[in-house]
């Protein structure tokens, strides 16, 4: 019949086309994310924050102002949001700055502000995407305490509450973490000394709005930020029975607070970290 090929022949028959490859905007894209998670993770084997901290280096961008600060009428609000903007392009110039310059003198340490750059300019665009390649599992070795903070609610009627977090279990023994990545990401942020007192504000501003009121109707007025130590079973110990006793954890691995925030004017005030 007319218009159908007969058995045995390719006619009538269209071939498929080739599979296209990707193009360059998706080449580049792979290739970065590929670049990313590659260094991002081994850099991890390098003590690249603490040759921040000699170099002077800024591992993060000035931040926003914050609401309290907005509402400052000696602050005005145009002036915080340019400083930050003017802080990006101080971030991302790809050399070192004035404060970085006269710790880079010799090879070795352009080699450190090199991968220093990289890895805190890498580390920020992955936190405004919402995603983290540094994984832990690169490690050099493993750890032997960990540190968590809690918040101690202090109200006018003289009432507290304690916060615990998530990342802070009251039985080591028993508990699971799901869908819960994020809350983690802040509540670990929360750390003791002047280059985590942005997360600490943020803390206590969303522990104001959330416990506002006691049980009793008074009013929030001081969040006090203190550190607790858990101390991990040594090799050859029954990790069970260990945890079960650093359940709490023990008083003497409980610390004075080190961050004090007053809930009327949004402002805190950092105090000596007595840790050890």
């Amino acid at each position: 019949m007319a218009g159908c090929s007969q058995p045995g022949t390719t006619e009538g028959l269209t071939h498929n086309a080739s599979p296209q490859s990707f193009g360059w905007g998706m080449r580049l894209l792979l290739s970065l994310l590929l670049f990313d998670m590659s260094f991002r993770s081994l850099s991890t084997l390098l003590p690249w924050r603490h040759w921040a901290a000699d170099l002077e280096m800024a591992t993060m961008p000035a931040r926003l102002p914050t609401r309290a600060e907005l509402a400052d009428p000696k602050c005005p609000s145009a002036e915080g949001v340019f400083k930050a903007l003017d802080g990006l392009w101080e971030f991302g110039k790809p050399w070192p700055g004035s404060n970085e310059r006269p710790h880079v003198s010799r090879p070795a340490d352009v080699g450190r502000w090199a991968v220093c750059w990289l890895a805190s300019r890498l580390a920020f665009g992955e936190n405004v995407l919402g995603f983290n390649a540094e994984w832990r599992m690169f490690s050099p070795t493993v750890a032997r305490r960990k540190w968590v903070s809690r918040a101690r609610l202090v109200y006018a009627d003289g009432s507290e509450r304690l916060v615990r977090g998530h990342c802070d279990p009251a039985n080591l023994t028993h508990y699971s973490h799901w869908f819960e990545e994020k809350t983690l990401d802040y509540e670990l942020s929360v750390k003791e000394g002047g280059r985590y007192e942005n997360s600490a504000t943020g803390y206590c501003n969303l522990l104001r709005h959330r416990f506002r009121f006691s049980d009793a109707g008074a009013h929030l007025v001081t969040i006090d930020l203190f550190r607790v130590r858990y101390d991990l079973p040594a090799p050859g110990t029954d990790a069970r029975a260990w945890l079960a006793t650093q359940s709490g954890p023990p008083s003497t691995q409980i610390y004075s607070a080190f961050y004090t925030f007053d809930t009327e004017t949004g402002h805190g005030t950092l105090r000596p970290y007595p840790g050890d």
